[in-house]
């Protein structure tokens, strides 16, 4: 039981963290977007290619639901009888 808390646990912390890189990344790029103006296509592709590859993987993991983990019977019929 404890082993299926911690693994969802260090899942949610996972997708949290990286849900706090897009928004990071997405502040700076509309900032630079507001501060260069006119030229934020040439200044601020760099932002918009993380910003892109940040999203492309959010695409992959972040809509995949927690699984449970792998359990052995044996070892689980062991420990349900030392209860």
């Amino acid at each position: 039981h404890m082993s299926f808390v911690k693994a969802r646990l260090s899942y949610t912390q996972e997708q949290l963290v990286r849900a706090e890189e897009v928004n990071f990344v997405r502040e700076n790029l509309k900032w630079c977007y507001r501060r260069e103006g006119v030229n934020h296509l040439q200044n601020c592709r760099h932002l918009t290619q993380q910003y892109i590859e940040l999203m492309r993987a959010a695409k992959v993991s972040f809509f995949v639901p927690f699984n449970l983990p792998k359990t052995n019977p044996v070892a689980d019929a062991e420990a349900a009888r030392h209860y």
